[in-house]
């Protein structure tokens, strides 16, 4: 978002993170060029809670969504902390939605994953926000979680990016325990974030 920066005089400024709004369309987009079997104007239905963080990527898809070219057929509010999401699975269902996209962290996303496949939803389970890729989805959502789409800018290829290699060969010196693949040692964080 290139409001967020001071312009520079010449060459180019380089940020990893885009902004909530964009990021809530990004994977919409991709699936739409990448999933075979969708229709070329996809029903989209957004679950998220009713806080900044949630609005935050709704209003990306839902004021874009005749230039991006899907359609939203329902936004449901659930609050962080959930154990059950029927109801709003139920509304994306009778809305005949393509698409389930949700912007949560880990433990209710899991709760989506897990109704939204639980109620018999056979579409594509798209999560908008990379902190729902996480080592307990698998478990959490009782397997609902395989075959989910997530945004994953800050883990692909994060030691071979501009300047993290040395953040990467520093985690993996002081925590050698990093292991799991789905939660790496990244370098790329730890630009961003700093050394934890």
């Amino acid at each position: 978002s290139s409001e967020l920066f001071h312009p520079v005089k010449e060459g180019v400024f380089f940020a990893t993170y885009e902004n909530y709004a964009q990021e809530g369309r990004a994977g919409l987009i991709w699936l739409m060029k990448n999933m075979p079997g969708l229709p070329k104007k996809p029903k989209v239905a957004l679950i998220g809670p009713d806080d900044a963080y949630g609005w935050a990527f709704a209003n990306g898809p839902l004021y874009y969504q005749d230039v991006d070219g899907y359609e939203i057929v329902t936004h449901q509010l659930l609050p962080h902390g959930s154990l059950d999401a029927t109801t709003a699975i139920r509304h994306a269902i009778d809305a005949k939605a393509d698409i389930i996209s949700m912007t949560y962290t880990v433990g209710t996303g899991a709760v989506v994953m897990r109704d939204a496949r639980r109620l018999g939803f056979k579409g594509p389970l798209l999560a908008s926000h990379y902190s729902m890729i996480d080592y307990a989805m698998g478990r959490l959502s009782e397997g609902a979680a395989e075959g989910a789409y997530f945004n994953t800018h800050s883990y692909l290829l994060a030691d071979k990016r501009p300047g993290s290699e040395v953040y990467s060969d520093m985690i993996k010196a002081y925590h050698p325990e990093v292991t799991d693949p789905l939660r790496p040692a990244s370098g790329i964080i730890c630009w961003q974030h700093g050394p934890q």
